[in-house]
């Protein structure tokens, strides 16, 4: 499809809590699910290159927390209306420097979009569509293009508040006069799906993605290495310490980096967390400790794969102009966050570059927070001749002990990455999202009975 039908198109289109049962600073981040938070990379460039991104309320009014104060309006099919939310947006460099932020106001079923754009010097922020609200975006943003002339890095999205009265709104149809959830200690509502497309105006081709989105996203103001962890390992489940920086012991705190207009996808919410039916006790970041020292030693990756291990699809021939970079994102691992992020700040990964006849070459690669790795020869090699492949991607610190019931190891010391490949052919974009290995999920139990003990509440799929 060509880039002028997709605006044409999303133009169109884009016209706590009480809770029982056990539940995290994400349950998930599963693939084609709604969530309350996610990270999604963007790119520009002078020489033609945007991203569009859509946000979309999906809120039922099954969804509400409670009864929802939100009164019924006018609608075709009498349908009364959802909660609207408030959702927050801040901008990164490829080095997650902080650039400028923005809130998306959302009515009911509502969808609103942006556009950005780059001159190798700025980036510009326009607004798509139709749209109940007016979104108040920062325009034009300083961001010199790199090397290869693009303008990358990523956008931290997260609801902030939200017109139920669930979240203490008011119930007048306006999130943008509810309280503002940041800087508290809250599980988010999983009704936000986000949407992006990177495109070339020149060639009019377009590679469009649902972004993985953070299931019962929990945003913890702070974390505190005494006491904010939880292992699963017993039953029942009890409090335990961890390093989180890595200095030898557990006594450091760290606080959120959430600003008084919303709420930032902190380092630590993109790993499991855990709460027992919600009355925070025992609560927080699932920190295993299968030796029973009182200290955890096991983190489950729950936005990246829970082994540290990705699959990607790679594609070149130099007679045909088809060439293949390695796109990465480790959000919330240096720059804006660099005194919070510990291991998330671990981007160092080990690669096997295979052909389609199963040869291989390794390699080492540590890319910026927000990474376009061409699949060249030099920055990433291949083997000699071959013209297509498949590259296993091995991020460090696998506790290679912690085992499922079928021996698959999972969980340790690993940061959350995903990203995706871009395959161009003489400017035409396909894009072959990064396959993880296995992901994290922890069964709701809505009895608070744990299930047992000598293993991890936390469970990788596949199995």
């Amino acid at each position: 499809m060509k880039v002028s039908k997709v605006l044409l198109v999303l133009s169109l289109v884009i016209g706590l809590v009480m809770v029982t049962g056990k539940a995290m600073a994400a349950t998930s981040a599963l693939e084609g699910v709604p969530g309350g938070a996610t990270v999604v990379p963007f790119q520009a460039s002078a020489a033609g290159l945007g991203t569009i991104i859509n946000f979309q309320n999906v809120a039922g009014t099954e969804d509400a927390a409670g009864p929802s104060s939100v009164a019924p309006q006018p609608m075709p099919t009498a349908t009364p209306s959802t909660p609207a939310i408030l959702v927050h947006c801040k901008i990164f460099d490829a080095d997650t420097n902080y650039l400028a932020s923005f809130n998306v106001p959302l009515s009911p079923r509502d969808n609103a979009g942006i556009y950005i754009t780059g001159d190798g010097t700025n980036i510009y922020l326009t607004s798509l569509g139709p749209k109940h609200f007016t979104i108040t975006l920062p325009g034009v943003v300083g961001l010199a293009a790199d090397a290869n002339g693009l303008q990358i890095g990523y956008l931290s999205v997260a609801i902030t508040a939200s017109d139920d009265a669930g979240y203490g709104g008011n119930g007048n149809g306006d999130p943008t006069d509810d309280p503002n959830l940041t800087l508290g200690r809250v599980m988010l509502p999983s009704w936000l799906m986000v949407r992006y497309a990177l495109v070339d105006t020149v060639t009019q081709s377009h590679a469009d993605i649902n972004a993985l989105m953070l299931q019962v996203f929990i945003n913890v103001p702070q974390l505190n290495e005494a006491n904010t962890f939880v292992d699963t390992w017993p039953a029942a489940n009890i409090a335990d310490a961890y390093d989180w920086n890595g200095d030898g012991d557990q006594v450091d705190i760290f606080n959120s980096m959430d600003t008084v207009d919303g709420i930032v996808v902190d380092p630590w919410e993109l790993y499991v967390y855990h709460t027992e039916t919600f009355t925070w006790a025992p609560n927080g970041v699932v920190a295993d400790d299968p030796d029973g020292n009182g200290v955890g030693n096991i983190l489950y990756p729950a936005w990246g794969s829970v082994n540290g291990v990705y699959w990607a699809r790679w594609n070149v021939n130099p007679s045909l102009s088809i060439t293949s970079s390695l796109y990465t994102l480790f959000p919330a691992s240096g720059g804006f966050f660099a005194s919070v992020s510990g291991p998330q700040g671990n981007r160092h990964m080990h690669l096997l570059i295979y052909d389609d006849n199963e040869h291989h070459i390794d390699d080492d690669l540590t890319p910026a927070e927000m990474g376009v790795s061409p699949i060249d020869g030099t920055t990433i090699v291949y083997p000699g001749g071959a013209l297509a492949g498949d590259i296993m991607i091995q991020l460090d610190g696998l506790n290679a002990a912690n085992t499922s019931i079928w021996g698959l190891s999972y969980g340790g010391r690993i940061a959350n990455m995903n990203g995706f490949v871009i395959t161009d052919w003489a400017g035409w974009m396909s894009r072959y999202p990064l396959v993880r290995s296995a992901v994290a999920i922890e069964p709701i139990d809505a009895t608070g009975t744990d299930s047992g003990g000598g293993q991890s509440d936390v469970i990788p799929i596949p199995y």
